[in-house]
């Protein structure tokens, strides 16, 4: 998931987004489902 925060964000994107974050990783196959939410306090934990 950090590596994808610190990738290019999507074109037609600023920056990546939590709600882009946790789409991207699904789409990775790095997990069956995840919510915003658990992406926020992921990344938070390694702030």
């Amino acid at each position: 998931m950090i590596a994808t925060v610190c990738a290019s964000p999507p074109e037609g994107h600023a920056r990546w987004s939590l709600h882009l974050l946790a789409d991207e990783v699904v789409r990775l196959s790095i997990v069956d489902t995840i919510s915003h939410e658990t992406v926020r306090r992921t990344l938070k934990k390694t702030s």
